[in-house]
């Protein structure tokens, strides 16, 4: 989501002409679109939570490139492809995820508590970015390093739900708790 939320910034403080970054970004869906069906054929195959935490590595491995190496337009447009396919990836081989592992009694409450748990993250996030952005003099290729940061984070903790999963049957008998 850093990255997300100042990429047009990024592009303008490294005069990336607009119509170009629209370009990059009209790429990076027609890539995404292209691996969509299969993404959903390894979240099928795997498991959505193995496939999304081969994702999420990725992701994390490569934000933490982009937040090292960013040097000029190319490798910023490199950089910026490379997040919204990977964080596209996550997001399409964990779309099922919920439907995996909550219970099917309280589905839509759970559905609803990690909408939650997003909506606030999201909101605290954001300033909190913009801020430390702020006090660095709008160094903007931090938020690739946010990135990464908050993929490792998040890989961490998938690798504690998939220890759980597996304690609870695995992907072919697990239990969802009640």
């Amino acid at each position: 989501m850093p990255v997300n939320l100042f990429s047009v910034f990024y592009a303008k403080s490294i005069d990336l002409d607009m119509g170009v970054y629209g370009k990059l970004l009209a790429l990076s869906y027609t890539v995404s679109l292209g691996l969509a069906y299969f993404l959903g054929w390894a979240a099928d195959r795997f498991h959505p939570l193995r496939a999304g935490m081969a994702a999420i590595a990725l992701y994390a491995a490569a934000m933490f490139w982009a937040g090292t190496c960013i040097h000029d337009n190319l490798t910023f447009g490199i950089a910026f492809v490379a997040h919204v396919v990977l964080s596209g990836a996550v997001g399409t081989t964990m779309a099922s995820l919920g439907q995996r592992l909550f219970p099917v009694a309280k589905f839509a409450q759970f559905a609803s508590a990690l909408g939650i748990i997003t909506s606030i993250a999201t909101i605290l996030l954001a300033p909190a970015v913009g801020t430390f952005l702020g006090y660095t003099g709008h160094i903007y290729r931090y938020t690739f390093l946010f990135g990464a940061i908050l993929a490792i984070l998040g890989l961490a903790c998938m690798l504690l739900l998939h220890r759980e999963f597996m304690a609870r049957g695995g992907p072919r008998h697990y239990v969802a708790p009640e």
